[in-house]
């Protein structure tokens, strides 16, 4: 999914899509694209529509990579998971879905192998979050205090922005509207789909942020990068 406005990472991304953001001499979307033909995927759908042709033209038709490469060119913006419905076709395996701003070293060949196993409509990657709170934290039972903890971390897991979608759940997407991939899962699991979770416990970033723009060139870039 490499179409969005990027507009949390402004204003470098007022003259370049947020994918072709380069760390360590690279743009993210290229090593993606390096990371899913490692494990053997090579045939891509790169959904874009901000800038889109700067993708296009760097990347053409991926045979640079050893991949096929096409392009699902969004009239409007169309969420996270709605580009899904410009597929030329139904594919016949579950299909990787993920955002174009994730760096991970998440083995995604052995998350599509679990969720091909697993029967589940949708497999969703997550990632542990843990938040401090700045203060004491007070349980009470009505006017009368049980317990104070000072400053508790509370864990909660959270999306991680990839992840695997059957052939049915493919072939139920509405076409051509708007649709968020949390709004997708949301309906699956009220319509009694099994919906399972990944983890991922490997190298992650979010690279969504100036600072997390920041802190991915300082843990992959190269001596000098800007």
């Amino acid at each position: 999914m490499a179409g969005g406005l990027g507009s949390r990472l402004r204003p470098i991304t007022e003259h370049v899509p947020k994918p072709m953001i380069e760390i360590g001499g690279t743009p993210i979307l290229e090593t993606i694209l390096r990371t899913l033909t490692s494990c053997g995927i090579t045939r891509v759908f790169f959904a874009v529509n901000y800038r889109a042709d700067m993708i296009v033209d760097y990347f053409g038709d991926g045979d640079r990579w050893d991949a096929h490469i096409e392009y699902l060119r969004e009239p409007k913006r169309m969420g996270t998971a709605g580009a899904l419905s410009l597929l030329p076709q139904i594919p016949e395996a579950p299909l990787l879905v993920m955002n174009g701003d994730i760096l991970t070293g998440l083995d995604h060949g052995e998350l599509l192998d679990a969720h091909s196993g697993s029967g589940a409509a949708a497999t969703v990657c997550v990632r542990e979050h843990a938040t401090q709170i700045p203060y004491g934290v007070v349980d009470a039972n009505g006017a009368d205090l049980l317990a104070i903890t000072e400053k508790p971390v509370v864990t909660h897991l959270t999306s991680a922005g990839v992840y695997a979608l059957s052939v049915e759940t493919l072939r139920d997407l509405p076409a051509g509207g708007r649709l968020d991939m949390p709004a997708l899962v949301q309906t699956l699991v009220e319509h009694g789909r099994r919906v399972r979770v990944h983890r991922i416990d490997e190298y992650w970033i979010d690279v969504g942020r100036i600072d997390d723009l920041e802190r991915a060139r300082r843990e992959l870039g190269k001596p000098g990068d800007e």
